[in-house]
């Protein structure tokens, strides 16, 4: 689980900056669902691309969508341990 541990620790740091809840793991229902909807906002092609303003290459935008779909899979074997309802990550 070092994908979803790593990505939760990066997430947790911005939502300490505004003060709203940090993701702790193991997850709750409404907590996993949270963070799938997140996740799927970083997986968007705005988001993996910095909205088409920065220079990026395409292997700098393959890597970070590997690293998100990593990620992702984590996420939903760990809910799946947790016998929570999963859900699809929608980008």
């Amino acid at each position: 689980m070092q994908h979803l541990e790593h990505y939760l620790e990066k997430t947790n740091r911005l939502l300490k900056i505004f003060n709203d809840e940090i993701f702790v793991l193991p997850l709750s229902q409404e907590r996993y669902e949270d963070l799938v909807r997140i996740l799927g906002n970083a997986m968007s092609p705005e988001n993996l691309t910095c909205d088409g303003e920065a220079v990026i290459s395409s292997h700098f935008i393959m890597k970070r969508l590997a690293y998100y779909k990593a990620v992702e899979e984590e996420l939903q074997n760990h809910a799946r341990g947790l016998g929570l309802a999963t859900m699809e990550v929608v980008a």
